[in-house]
């Protein structure tokens, strides 16, 4: 029998990728990443339900989204495997978290320059690179180390 774990999302990030590294010197990067939809409430006014997840990049793609300065704000793809997960949090109660352990992710923003000449950030119409290795999704997860993580 065939099996699929796959999860794709269009969304923008809510604080700056955070980077850290394993006791096991493995590099990863989380980022908090909301999806929107629209739709009508019973009373006929357009409302907007707002969803946030986590995306966790591992080893190679871990240094590329620290390279490429992944800041709040910024608009992303993603594709990866949902995992989820138990943990024992700081005050020692048991949590499950739910995380996209990324395979693909594509930045859709448009790259900005450090600064300009006139001291502001200007947008360039440089590409982003993507990454998206021919092996399978990593299969590490946050649980196989011993990093208080979730971020």
């Amino acid at each position: 029998m065939a099996y699929l774990n796959r999860i794709q999302i269009i969304g923008t990030t809510g604080h700056d990728a955070e980077i850290r590294v394993t006791q096991s010197g493995r590099k990863v990067a989380a980022m908090s990443v909301a999806t929107s939809r629209k739709y009508a409430g019973d009373d006929g006014q357009t409302k907007e339900l707002t969803q946030w997840h986590t995306v966790m990049c591992w080893g190679k793609l871990a240094d590329i989204i620290e390279n490429l300065h992944v800041r709040k704000g910024t608009q992303l793809y993603a594709e990866g495997e949902m995992c989820y997960r138990k943990y024992t949090g700081r005050d020692r109660t048991e949590r499950t978290s739910a995380e996209i352990n990324a395979s693909s992710v594509q930045l859709l923003s448009p790259k900005r320059q450090e600064q300009g000449p006139s001291g502001t950030a200007s947008p360039t119409s440089t590409q982003m690179p993507q990454y998206n290795p021919r092996s399978p999704a990593p299969t590490e997860s946050a649980a196989d180390e011993d990093d208080d993580l979730p971020f």
